[in-house]
C-alpha cells in the first residue's frame, strides 16, 4: 500500500531529479567583457553573432577635451574603420558596437540623463541627415541600476549611403560621474532586426563598477 509519506517521498525524488537534469542541460550565458578606462569597472555584454572582432584605440582630435577612448566590437564581413581626426573615409557598410569615453576624465562632465537632453540629442541627430529618421526608441531606460538615455532610429534606402538601410541605437549613461556612450550601428542593404536586437543586448548588459579603493 502506498502511504501519503511514500507519495511525498517519490514526488520529491522526481522533482529533484528533474531539477538536476535541467541544470545539466542549461548552457552558461557567455559575455564579452569590456574594461572601461579611468578605473570605472567593466561592461559585460552578451555575446552576439553580430560581432566577432574587438579593437581599441584613441580617436584623436584637435582639442584636449575632444579625444575619445574607443572600444569597437565589429564583424569580419565588413571593413574595419578606426577613425581618427575630424575627417575620415566612411566604409560602404558596417555592423558594429562602439563604446566611447572621454580620454580625460575631467572632460564632458556637464551631460545629464534627462528628457531635456533627449530633445537636444534628437535635434543633433536629425541635423546629420537630409531626411527625418524613423524614431523607434526615445526614452530613459534603467540597465542594471544605471539610467541610460536611449535613442534608436532607422532610415530605409538612405540616398547618401547608396540607398542602404541604416539602423542605429545610441545609449548614454554616467558611471561615477563620467559619460559612457554605446553606439550600435548598422549600415547595409538589409539590417534585419539589428536595432531591436541591439536594444535587447543593452537591456541584458551587466555593469560592474570598480570597487572603491580602501585607504590604509
Amino acid at each position: 500500500m502506498w502511504t501519503t509519506e511514500s507519495y511525498q517521498l517519490v514526488t520529491g525524488l522526481i522533482l529533484g531529479f528533474c531539477t538536476v537534469l535541467a541544470a545539466c542541460n542549461t548552457k552558461p550565458v557567455a559575455y564579452e567583457t569590456i574594461t572601461l578606462h579611468h578605473d570605472l569597472g567593466e561592461l559585460h555584454i552578451r555575446e552576439s553573432a553580430f560581432f566577432d572582432t574587438l579593437n581599441q584605440w584613441t580617436h584623436e582630435l584637435d582639442c584636449d577635451c575632444c579625444h575619445l577612448r574607443k572600444v569597437r566590437l565589429g564583424n569580419t564581413q565588413f571593413p574595419v574603420l578606426l577613425e581618427n581626426g575630424w575627417k575620415y573615409s566612411q566604409p560602404d557598410s558596417m555592423q558594429q558596437l562602439t563604446i566611447s569615453q572621454p580620454d580625460k576624465a575631467s572632460c564632458d562632465t556637464s551631460f545629464q540623463v534627462d528628457y531635456q537632453e533627449i530633445q537636444v540629442q534628437r535635434k543633433y541627430i536629425r541635423g546629420q541627415y537630409f531626411q527625418d529618421p524613423l524614431w523607434v526608441y526615445s526614452k530613459i531606460e534603467t540597465v542594471d541600476g544605471f539610467d541610460f538615455l536611449v535613442l534608436g532610429w532607422e532610415i530605409e534606402q538612405y540616398q547618401r549611403y547608396n540607398d542602404q538601410n541604416l539602423q542605429q541605437l545610441l545609449a548614454i549613461t554616467l558611471i561615477d560621474g563620467e559619460k559612457v556612450t554605446l553606439d550600435f550601428n548598422c549600415r547595409r542593404q538589409d539590417c534585419g532586426n539589428f536595432l531591436r536586437r541591439s536594444f535587447w543586448l543593452l537591456q541584458h548588459m551587466k555593469i560592474r563598477p570598480a570597487k572603491p579603493k580602501v585607504s590604509r
